[in-house]
């Protein structure tokens, strides 16, 4: 056989073979900030930039992730287009990827794709959300 056919190695996905992540962002209300810091379970993670953090997509609410409000739960942001954020909190999405090292970090009974499915460009080749969490 010569290099490259036949069976061998399954081929590792690229990133470009993911979905790309939404982030569209928008800016909390300082209303929101302090409304946020209320129901985070560590407050010093909210920030008043979020970005939305579903799979890319063409219609519908932009969700961006606030912070844990507890075990099971997160506050969220919720935007239209064009529109003014409104916070919800939100049960977390139940899903383990197949290779069992991943959960998802989006919000149950989301649309789209899982977040280890998912691609967000501004992580860089690791694919990792936490190495792009911007620090203070």
């Amino acid at each position: 056989m010569t290099p490259g056919q036949g069976a061998g190695p399954a081929r590792a996905p690229r990133m470009t073979d993911r979905p790309l992540t939404c982030a569209v962002p928008t800016l909390l209300p300082l209303t929101l900030v302090s409304a946020a810091l209320s129901m985070a379970r560590t407050p010093d993670s909210v920030t008043e930039t979020v970005y939305c953090d579903r799979a890319a997509h063409q219609a519908g609410l932009h969700y961006g992730l606030i912070a844990e409000a507890d075990a099971t739960h997160a506050v969220w942001a919720l935007w239209e287009p064009r529109g003014t954020p409104h916070l919800r909190v939100l049960p977390d999405c139940p899903e383990i990827s197949p290779d069992r090292m991943d959960g998802c970090s989006l919000y149950a009974r989301h649309r789209g794709a899982h977040t280890w499915q998912a691609h967000d460009p501004e992580d860089g080749p690791a694919g990792s959300k936490v190495a792009a969490l911007p620090t203070r």
